[in-house]
């Protein structure tokens, strides 16, 4: 009896950790002026949402204009102030 209570433990948390993996915010369909117009909220994101829209800007970075490079540096350094 343990044994299966332990098995169906297991097999709910990962379930559990896909499921936050997939609602985690899909931030692929914005454009880089509206991700870093969303940088403010990032404090109010879920820690999945935070990390995906993280991972979207830092894919992001190699293919910005200087401008957007720029604005995306200073994002990153007021961020790092709060």
């Amino acid at each position: 009896m343990k044994k299966n209570w332990l098995i169906v433990s297991i097999v709910t948390i990962g379930l559990s950790l896909i499921a936050v993996s997939l609602w985690a915010g899909d931030f692929s369909r914005y454009s880089n002026e509206e991700l870093m117009g969303m940088h403010d909220g990032i404090h109010r994101m879920s820690s999945g949402e935070r990390q995906s829209f993280m991972e979207e800007m830092h894919s992001r970075y190699p293919s910005m204009t200087p401008d957007e490079r720029r604005q995306y540096r200073g994002y990153m350094h007021e961020g790092s102030h709060r």
